[in-house]
């Protein structure tokens, strides 16, 4: 492995000496350079990226992704705010096809790792920000629903957190993962019939829940 990521920086130099503003291969040279756990040669890759191509939000994603596995939690909101800065431009409705385009993933990426981050100092407030945020300007965003209702769960706000996961459905009808939400929140509420329901109902929607399953049979064993 050690030999093949070598062999891939190789070329990726010689492919940047070749088109020194090619962003994309500043962006591919950061990324190995952090799976090679040399961060701080990898984020200055990303930034070259990001200099090049403003408009992409995966280097200061991947940036953010790095400041937050080393444990700088402020840097890591700052670098991931960057690419939620880039939301109103993919969510134009002239530029529908970059919904399409992998680049528009990394918003959402991003605002799940600020809301973790959030979370992680204890600014769950400031978390339910990011995603409303991010949710002005895609509203029918059934993913940013999903977030919104697990940071209020965070929050003990198990009604409006319920609303939320309703919201996805009606977006996204047959989501996994809504009704093994609703089970916890439900089971956290102390209503364990309902959380016995919405684990079943995840079970029908996603047979291979593992989760879901363990939480049923905990239930019924009385655990």
């Amino acid at each position: 492995a050690g030999e093949l990521s070598e062999g891939s920086q190789f070329h990726l130099e010689r492919s940047i000496a070749l088109e020194p503003d090619n962003a994309y291969g500043h962006l591919w040279k950061g990324t190995l350079l952090l799976n090679l756990s040399r961060h701080e040669e990898g984020r200055e890759s990303l930034r070259e990226a990001e200099r090049l191509y403003p408009n992409n939000p995966a280097p200061p994603f991947f940036e953010g992704e790095s400041l937050f596995e080393q444990g700088d939690y402020e840097a890591a909101l700052e670098a991931f705010s960057r690419a939620l800065c880039l939301t109103p431009y993919y969510a134009d409705v002239n530029i529908v096809p970059f919904r399409g385009r992998p680049e528009f993933r990394y918003i959402l990426s991003a605002a799940m790792r600020s809301m973790e981050t959030c979370l992680v100092l204890g600014r769950g407030r400031e978390a339910v920000q990011v995603i409303d945020d991010t949710l002005q300007w895609l509203p029918d965003n059934p993913t940013l629903h999903y977030y919104r209702a697990y940071v209020l769960m965070h929050l003990g706000e198990a009604e409006e957190a319920l609303a939320e996961l309703d919201r996805v459905e009606e977006l996204l009808p047959g989501c996994s993962g809504v009704h093994l939400l609703k089970g916890t929140i439900y089971q956290d509420s102390g209503d364990l019939e309902r959380a016995r329901e919405e684990y079943l109902l995840e079970l029908e929607t996603d047979p291979g829940s593992e989760e879901a399953r363990r939480r049923l049979e905990a239930l019924e064993a009385g655990g």
